[in-house]
């Protein structure tokens, strides 16, 4: 599969390769398992500038799908590695650009479970919207939705 860009945390674009997605097909794939800040919101353009630094458009990516292949909006719910071989959700969430929400019955919800602490603020990258004062706080535990 090949990016095509980034649209915005949690969603890409993309040109099929026949595994998941049809060959040649242009899709959007929303990365499963974690939530980024909407469009305008605070921490929304470092969220997506750190998408766009793991999966630059004309990089190929794995991907890989759990239960459900598409939402409501038709787009592909999958699982993403990088060219590096970077779990892109899992070092979204890690990296504090996206929180995990945790679904039942998911493959990798061990993965992303374990990371639920922000990282200090200093840490956070220089891309942070100066507009917000503090980070999005996240809570101890994931939150947990049955539904997608």
């Amino acid at each position: 599969m090949v990016v095509l860009r980034v649209i915005d945390g949690d969603t890409i674009e993309v040109r099929g390769d026949g595994r998941i997605v049809p060959k040649g097909t242009v899709a959007r794939v929303r990365l499963l398992e974690i939530d980024t800040p909407e469009r305008g919101a605070c921490f929304a353009d470092a969220a997506t500038a750190r998408t766009i630094e793991l999966l630059p458009p004309g990089s190929s990516a794995r991907i890989q799908r759990d239960a459900e292949l598409t939402d409501r909006y038709d787009r592909y719910l999958l699982y993403v590695w990088n060219e590096r071989g970077t779990f892109v959700n899992q070092s979204l969430v890690s990296s504090g650009h996206a929180e995990a929400v945790l679904f039942p019955l998911v493959l990798y919800v061990g993965a992303l479970s374990d990371i639920f602490e922000l990282p200090d603020r200093q840490a956070l990258p220089k891309t942070v919207d100066k507009r917000c004062a503090l980070p999005p706080a996240k809570s101890s535990r994931p939150t947990t939705s049955t539904g997608r």
